[in-house]
């Protein structure tokens, strides 16, 4: 809590309205006003200056009497709040003392107020003075109405002077006999006290706690105090911070994923402004670091000096590693033995993801457990023993056991709380236990300003590691980057920035220039280099936050060294007189740059002479008098003729007589001298060769080349050359003798004919000159063929299911002709017309029983001998059935006969009935389904006629009734003669005709054009067994049966007889209508040749008789 007093004599305002009376400031005069108050409180009074630019750090608190002890007052009006402290007693004085975790000395003399944080005052005498400091000593001020206000530092004494003072990124005015404005802060919020000059009077007045929070809570003082931190929630998370790696973030729940459940994965988020470290902040979230309790890496938690932009080398360092001056928590759930780095580049060169190159510290404590890191700048060795430069992370402090459990997949919660006051850094993690872990680390002085990452990793080994955020609020610093970096925009090595007057917005920054090994600096980053313009090296900060980047650009500090090479040749004879000048070539200038990062050369050279000015960029040489390359060549030199002398010898390398061959120089070459030796001449006798060559060209007749040409083996010849070794006059003897060249044949080329076959053979001598022959090709004519062609024509025919419904039909086969006339040399073909078109005669498709076809034929086709092949086909589809309508006679016939078989009276033959039904015939096997018959009609009884003397068997037919199933109706009416006194013969035991068991259904028999009368049989030759009968066509239809006449009734008449008649129905069989011929013959014959034999035995016993 901050609490401003201002203290004066004390003055009783006796005025029944009382009031708290609001302090006013000119601020031209910088003058204030204050009232002293009394707070009523359980019978308590507490007196204290209400000032309206005052501010606290709690919104709605006023005054904390908590847990403080109150020392005594005398002889003044005093007012003391104390929060865990205690305050030491004020004599002679109106004294008003706040403190913090704190001690304050005793203040002596008149109207004082002291106000400390984490610090100590030194006394004040003869002085009205208001004092706040943050962690500092005060010196003693003298003099009247002095405000003090430090940050890290220390105030001198300021004599006979109204002095303001504030070192918090600004300068420090000094203003004298005025009142002074006093600012200051505690855990993060800003506070304003002002200490007024002091009229001598004051006026004291008794208030309720709910009248003066109700001013404090309308102080405008306070509200832009809490607008000062900076609050940061999931919903403008990505404000302040950015995401790199594989670091994901989702806004509606405000977690970062860091890393993937996935392996070889690298993720952080870092604050894109750095934290005022004199100010308290507090980062509340959870973590989670994934439900494999095997998995790696865990997270890390950075705060450091370097640029906002920077992060740590990942793996065993997670992410802490490589920072500057880095203060870190981590909760580690890998273990990691020491690792040396495998890399020689300095840690600032190495990427953030090569762990291995980087190298890391061995861990303090078996996985899973949290602890805090620290960074500094070590000389570590490499795995090949060199030495190079690390900020190399190192567990420090209480390493404290996690449990595996705690690796569950579930959010903990996890809280880093800052005190500027006390620079105690505070992490604490919620175990899955409920158990809470905490650790503690105090941060030095000498941060003013971080930077701060979160990082995590994983290998080999994975796990999802996700931090969720709560809340950050904290003092955002004004504060800037630096990098050094060279043309590439490549990282060369790491700094800092420093505030003179502290990170805040108007005070200085600046940075410097660094010393880097083989580099040398050339300028600041124009925008060209890495994208950014750069902030002058120095200058003032002019935004709480990020404030931009001061990018200082390096180059290589190449080293050039040049050195010439010359050429001398010199020419003596054999006892090493010079025998002429010696040959003196241009020299060769050899420019040899070292970049001295990487101890690579490069080669120049140059024959003329030119200045060896590099490019500070590049490296490269600026005149362009010089070439790049690996080598140059001195020219080749030929000997000069020196007459009377030849000569026999030279030292120069891959040289002959005649020449000193090109000499190749590099840039560790060294001068070249070489001596080349003549000989004095004496008459040579040589021989000299000549060689005559033969030479065919093959050409086509436009010139152009038609095969290889031919080259004869060469024939050489010799002769004797004599030369004067003075003179040099050449004789010459004759050449040796003639030779030949073989006769050679013309190479054959398709579709070519050559001028000539070939080329016959050639004497040659010394003489001659080479031989040279031409043959020429000409084209030949082309070759003219016939081609013929043969056209198909084939039909198919198909039922509709594609199986075959009759043989394919295959027409006589067509033949065309055309010529071709083939390229004698490219054996392309040009055609001819083919011989006319032609045609294939129309084809009736066949007829098949009950099918009908598609087509009925395929007319007549053309074709010609483009035509391809012809192929149809015929599709048969079944026919429907054919109804007919079938009709049926039905008649009825009535025989009148006498006993003996004759005619009595001529037929009763009765209109026919005719019955008819439908039949449907399948179209192709031709089964018949016939319909029903039409309605059953009826004949009409026929009553029998009358004849004389004769009674009728039946006095009449009566109605029959016939359907479409019934056969012809017959019947016979048999007459006889009335009774007599004639004594009846008796017969000798009649033959009973055999009823037939059951009447077969009548059919539709064919009556015979004559039936055989039972009474006049004719007697056949041989009877007819009944075993094997005569069957006839249609059997006899069965019909009624004549009762014999009983033996009390004998015969009157020679013409009467047994009378049977025998009809048979002509049974038809289901759906085929055919007669069961078999079967009722047999019948048939049986009872016709039973009846036969009975008739005759009749006549025999009547002629017997007789």
């Amino acid at each position: 809590m901050t609490r401003a007093a201002a203290a004066d004599s004390e003055v009783t305002n006796d005025s029944a309205s009382q009031h708290v009376t609001s302090i006013s400031t000119d601020a031209s005069k910088n003058q204030h006003t204050s009232s002293n108050v009394i707070l009523t409180n359980d019978d308590k009074s507490v007196s204290a200056s209400i000032n309206q630019d005052a501010s606290a750090s709690v919104v709605n608190k006023a005054v904390s009497a908590t847990s403080q002890e109150n020392s005594s007052v005398q002889n003044t009006s005093q007012a003391t709040s104390t929060s865990k402290q205690e305050s030491s007693s004020a004599k002679n004085t109106s004294q008003a003392t706040s403190t913090s975790n704190q001690e304050a000395n005793s203040a002596k003399s008149i109207n004082q107020a002291t106000r400390t944080s984490n610090q100590e005052s030194s006394s004040t005498k003869n002085t009205s003075q208001t004092t706040s400091t943050s962690n500092q000593e005060a010196n003693s001020a003298k003099s009247i109405n002095q405000a003090t206000r430090t940050s890290n530092q220390e105030s001198s004494s300021a004599k006979n002077t109204s002095q303001t003072t504030s070192t918090s990124s600004r300068k420090i005015n000094s203003t004298k006999s005025q009142a002074q404005s006093l600012t200051t802060t505690t855990t993060g919020k800003a506070v304003r006290a002002t200490s007024t000059s002091v009229k001598k009077y004051s006026t004291k007045t008794k208030v309720s706690y709910s009248t003066l929070l109700q001013q404090l809570r309308t102080s405008k003082a306070l509200i832009s105090d809490e607008a000062a931190l900076t609050h940061v929630d999931k919903d403008n998370f990505l404000k302040y911070f950015s995401l790199n790696g594989s670091a994901t973030y989702d806004a509606k729940t405000g977690i970062v994923t860091i890393t993937p459940n996935q392996n070889n994965q690298v993720g952080n988020f870092s604050l894109t402004s750095k934290i005022d470290m004199n100010k308290s902040f507090t980062l509340t979230g959870q973590v989670n670091l994934g439900s494999n309790p095997n998995g790696a890496d865990g997270i890390g938690f950075a705060f450091h000096s370097g640029n906002t932009t920077d992060v740590g080398n990942a793996g065993g360092n997670l992410g802490i590693g490589g920072l500057q001056d880095a203060i870190g928590f981590k909760l580690d759930t890998w273990f990691n033995s020491y690792q040396a780095p495998s890399s020689d580049k300095n840690g600032s060169e190495i990427s953030s993801t090569n762990s291995n190159g980087f190298g890391w510290n061995g861990d303090s404590a078996n996985a899973p457990y949290g602890t805090f890191v620290k960074t500094s700048n070590q000389e570590i060795s490499t795995a090949n023993g060199s030495k190079v430069q690390r900020w190399w992370a190192q567990d420090t402090g209480e390493s404290q056991a996690l449990s595996k459990a705690d690796i569950d997949g579930n959010f903990h919660d996890f809280v880093v709380n800052y005190d500027g006051a006390t620079r105690t850094l505070t992490v604490s993690y919620t175990q899955a236990s409920g158990k809470v872990l905490t650790w503690k680390t105090t941060v030095a002085s000498s941060y003013q300003a971080m930077a701060m990452v979160v990082s995590a990793s994983t290998g080999a080994a994975k796990n999802l590691q996700q931090f969720k955020l709560t809340s950050f609020d904290f003092q955002e610093a004004a504060t800037v980057n630096v990098k050094y970096v060279d043309t590439t925009g490549h990282q060369l090595a790491q700094g800092t920035a420093n505030y003179p007057d502290g990170a805040y917005v108007n005070g200085r920054y600046t940075t410097k220039q660094l010393i880097i090994p083989n580099y040398r600096f050339i300028k600041m980053d124009d925008g060209s280099v890495t994208g950014t313009k750069s902030l002058d090296a120095n200058g003032t900060l002019i935004q709480s936050g990020d404030n931009g980047t001061v990018i200082y650009v390096y180059v290589p500090e190449y080293m050039a060294i040049v050195k010439t090479v010359n050429e001398t040749i010199n020419y003596v004879d054999e006892n090493g007189h010079a025998l002429t000048t010696s040959y003196t070539a241009n020299p060769i200038h050899i420019l040899t740059v070292t970049n001295p990062v990487d101890g690579t050369t490069t080669t120049y050279y140059s024959t003329i002479t030119t200045s060896i000015e590099l490019d500070a960029t590049t490296g490269r040489p600026v005149d362009s008098g010089w070439v790049l390359g690996n080598s140059q060549d001195f020219d080749a030199v030929t000997n000069p003729q020196i007459k009377g002398y030849t000569v026999t010898s030279t030292d120069a390398p891959n040289s002959d007589l005649q020449h000193v061959s090109a000499q190749t120089v590099t840039g560790d070459s060294g001068d070249l001298e070489f001596t080349v030796v003549y000989t004095k001449n004496v008459p040579i006798v040589a021989t000299e060769s000549k060689t005559v060559n033969e030479t065919i060209h093959y050409v086509y007749t436009d010139g152009t080349t038609a095969h290889d040409d031919y080259v004869a083996q060469p024939i050489t010849f010799t002769r004797t050359i004599f030369t004067d070794a003075v003179t040099g006059e050449k004789t010459y003897g004759g050449w040796s003798a003639a030779q030949q060249f073989a006769a050679v044949d013309s190479p054959a080329i398709k579709g070519y004919t050559p001028d000539q076959s070939k080329i016959s053979t050639q004497t040659v001598t010394g003489d001659s000159s080479d031989l040279e022959f031409t043959i020429v090709y000409t084209k030949n004519a082309p070759t003219v063929t016939t081609e013929s062609k043969t056209v198909n024509e084939t039909i198919h025919y198909v039922y509709t299911d594609g199986t075959i419904a009759h043989d394919d039909y295959v027409a006589q086969p067509i033949t065309f002709t055309r010529t071709v006339s083939t390229d004698a040399v490219t054996g392309e073909k040009t055609y001819g017309g083919w011989s006319a078109a032609q045609q294939f005669a129309a084809v009736d498709s066949p007829a098949i029983k009950g099918y009908t076809p598609d087509q009925s034929k395929i007319s007549t086709q053309t074709v010609t001998g483009d035509s391809s092949d012809l192929e149809f086909t015929i599709v048969y589809t079944k026919n429907a059935p054919t109804v007919t309508t079938e009709s049926k006679t039905v008649n009825e016939t009535i025989h009148y006969v006498y006993t003996d078989g004759t005619i009595a009276h001529d037929d009763y033959v009765a209109q026919p009935i005719t019955f008819t039904r439908t039949v449907s015939t399948d179209a192709v096997t031709g089964e018949k389904t016939y319909g029903g018959w039409s309605a059953a009609q009826q004949f009409a009884a026929v009553d029998s006629p009358a004849i004389k003397g004769y009674t009728p068997d039946q006095s009449k037919i009566s109605t029959q009734t016939v359907t479409g199933d019934s056969s012809d109706l017959e019947f016979t009416v048999v007459y006889k003669a009335d009774s007599t006194s004639t004594k009846p013969v008796k017969p000798e035991q009649p033959t009973i005709p055999t009823t037939p068991t059951e009447p077969v259904k009548p059919g539709q028999p064919t009556t015979p054009t004559e039936p055989v009368k039972p009474g006049q049989p004719t007697t056949p030759t041989e009877p007819v067994k009944p075993g094997q009968p005569t069957t006839s066509t249609q059997p006899v239809k069965p019909g009624q049966l004549t009762t014999p006449a009983k033996p009390d009734q004998p015969m009157t008449s020679d013409k009467s007889v047994q009378t049977i008649t025998i009809k048979f129905v002509g049974q038809r069989l289901p759906q085929t209508n055919e007669t069961d011929q078999q079967h009722m013959t047999l019948s048939g014959l049986l009872l016709l040749a039973m009846s036969g034999l009975l008739g005759l035995l009749g006549m025999a016993k009547r002629q017997h008789k007789e």
